[in-house]
């Protein structure tokens, strides 16, 4: 593994627990970050330091993306010239959520330069947990998945092969979703559980070994800042939105999910109120139903 050189950019809230298991892997490996003080994710551990993307890519293979959203990934590809330094049959992978029809472009301009572009977004499996175990969601050509599979194991609980170029940003969507439903649903119980005078942690706690556990219910019983779970909610609301524009683009009508998960903005942190006992339990946020 020590000959393997992995590039990797995005060392954020979830790309650094990930390039962290890389290198306690045993891999070579080598990050581009915006701002130094990223570098500060991997102390402790061996890494290469680039100064650009376009040098971390001249000598990886394969080179790890895990950024915001489609346009910083377009950014990296092309405008920093990710692609252009990367030498033909390299793979470049992209582990954030996006657009599957933007996936699929990506993956038409990777070709042109003989690179092979996997979709892979990662679900948490244990929010949380550290070393960081996530499930890994894979589109794209088979033969790359197989080549980068260990890579994927040093991090992954499971990989998921769902098919070509754009099914695994689909699979994802359809998994966020599930997820952001079973956010609202949860909350509504726990709000009556509290009306009814039970302990809503409690309940939590019971559910937990129960027929009703889920992981949004069992992330709500874990230590979150009030800004942590506000964060969630931002994201699940950007989440429901792309989940509802990539539905309709496929010719599909999303609005059961949607107007569910909609509604569920704001119930994330509401939730983490009633649990820890927080101020203004029990009063959506603005923008909640």
């Amino acid at each position: 593994m020590a000959s393997w050189r992995v590039g990797f950019v995005g060392l954020g809230q979830q790309g650094a627990p990930i390039a962290r298991a890389i290198a306690t892997a045993g891999f070579e490996l080598h990050v581009w970050a915006r701002r130094p003080a990223s570098h500060e994710a991997l102390a402790g551990l061996p890494f290469v330091a680039h100064d650009e993307v376009a040098g971390l890519g001249a000598i990886c293979d394969p080179v790890l993306l895990c950024v915001r959203d489609d346009p910083d990934v377009e950014e990296i590809l092309e405008t920093q010239g990710l692609l252009k330094s990367m030498g033909a049959g390299s793979i470049v992978v992209n582990h954030g959520t996006g657009d599957p029809a933007v996936s699929v472009r990506f993956g038409e301009t990777a070709a042109r330069y003989g690179v092979t572009y996997l979709d892979a977004p990662v679900s948490a499996a244990r929010p949380g947990s550290e070393p960081v175990r996530v499930t890994t969601i894979v589109g794209g050509d088979a033969e790359a998945v197989a080549r980068c599979r260990p890579v994927f194991d040093a991090y992954s609980v499971a990989v998921h092969h769902l098919g070509q170029t754009g099914a695994g940003q689909l699979a994802k969507l359809l998994n966020n979703a599930l997820t952001i439903a079973n956010v609202r649903s949860s909350v509504e119980v726990l709000l009556l559980a509290r009306t009814l005078g039970i302990d809503v942690a409690m309940l939590i706690e019971l559910v937990d070994t129960s027929a009703g556990a889920n992981a949004a219910l069992h992330a709500l019983h874990r230590p979150i800042t009030p800004d942590g779970a506000q964060h969630v909610d931002e994201m699940m609301r950007k989440d429901i939105a792309m989940f509802g524009r990539a539905m309709r683009d496929l010719g599909v009508d999303p609005r059961a999910l949607e107007d569910w998960g909609t509604g569920a903005y704001g119930r994330f942190a509401q939730g983490v109120e009633m649990v820890t006992g927080t101020a203004g339990a029990g009063h959506p946020r603005k923008g909640a139903s």
